[in-house]
């Protein structure tokens, strides 16, 4: 096969991959916020808090989830899953952000810097939780 049939994929350009993150945190917005095929909105939490309990989440039937019920867990990690997709890539589009990190002056990069890392671990605990949910260790 001849080079003059292949088209190479250019990269991704800034501005692209800026478009990109926002369509992509759109997207999780709106099935968090119940735009999304129908459906009800989530409750906003705190992935944090690990006292968390899904007020108002109802299996098809309309009856409430119990604790410990498997659907009451499954539904609270795709939740907690859907959060820590969000905080990420909200953390990714602000390292992309003008001006970049590196050239802020010390003390504004390293609020900014703090806030990334706080927010990043808050994805993570959201996503190490929803695992202990799904294996019925919380």
């Amino acid at each position: 096969m001849s080079n003059a049939h292949r088209d190479p994929d250019p990269p991704c350009s800034p501005r692209m991959a800026h478009a990109h993150l926002e369509h992509a945190l759109a997207s999780i917005e709106s099935i968090l916020d119940g735009r999304g095929a129908g459906a009800p909105a989530t409750p906003r939490f705190d992935p944090a808090d690990l006292g968390i309990v899904w007020p108002g989440s109802q299996d098809p039937l309309g009856r409430p989830f119990a604790k410990d019920h498997p659907a009451g867990r499954e539904h609270a990690a795709i939740h907690l899953l859907i959060t820590a997709s969000s905080l990420l890539l909200n953390a990714a589009r602000q390292l992309m952000a003008e001006p970049p990190l590196h050239l802020l002056p010390p003390k504004e990069r390293g609020q900014r810097m703090n806030a990334l890392v706080d927010e990043t671990k808050t994805a993570g605990r959201a996503a190490y939780r929803s695992a202990l949910l799904l294996t019925g260790q919380e």
